[in-house]
């Protein structure tokens, strides 16, 4: 009984703490029509490491020769 009643309760917490993720639309009448999309941490980051990884590549390829 305890392991269902913890197992309700997290599949509860991951169901419903979806939307506390998700920003608040703009207010109204900001003044700012232009969409505004900056580059999230977690994409900078996935570029970063492919680059690092080609460097390291390239580097390991000309060690070779």
């Amino acid at each position: 009984m305890k392991q269902l009643l913890k197992t309700t309760i997290a599949i509860a917490v991951f169901t419903f703490s979806g939307h506390l993720l998700f920003a608040p639309p703009p207010p109204p009448g900001s003044g700012n029509n232009t969409p505004y999309s900056p580059l999230p941490g977690v994409e900078i980051l996935l570029a970063a490491g492919a680059a690092y990884g080609i460097k390291k590549k390239f580097d390991q390829k000309n060690a070779e020769a």
